[in-house]
């Protein structure tokens, strides 16, 4: 919760955050969430991801998202090193670049 909010008014709503992610069977968004990874797992068009190190090294190896989703097979997907978080402030001249290039390649 480090992230450059104006004051502490404004950190309400990511402390929830977690909180929305199941733990449990009890929990009520355990549903919703079940039923994302399988439209997820399901998901057939092109998709690329554009990652930062710090944020791939947190628990969720892109590996792992990639294998999950059959639409991510064959594209060229990046990990940004020394970026942050916010890897669209980071390095948003290569993001859009890359997201351009993907678009203009994609079959859709």
């Amino acid at each position: 919760l480090d992230a450059p909010y104006p004051d502490e008014r404004y950190k309400g709503g990511p402390r929830r955050f977690p909180l929305m992610i199941p733990a449990t069977f009890l929990n009520p968004a355990t549903a919703p969430n079940r039923a994302a990874w399988e439209a997820l797992q399901n998901w057939n068009k092109p998709t690329l991801t554009l990652i930062s190190e710090s944020l791939a090294k947190r628990g969720f190896p892109p590996k792992d998202l990639h294998d999950q989703i059959p639409g991510t097979a064959g594209h060229p997907h990046a990990i940004y090193p020394d970026t942050g978080f916010f890897l669209i402030e980071d390095k948003p001249v290569e993001l859009a670049e890359k997201t351009l290039e993907f678009i203009d390649g994609s079959p859709l």
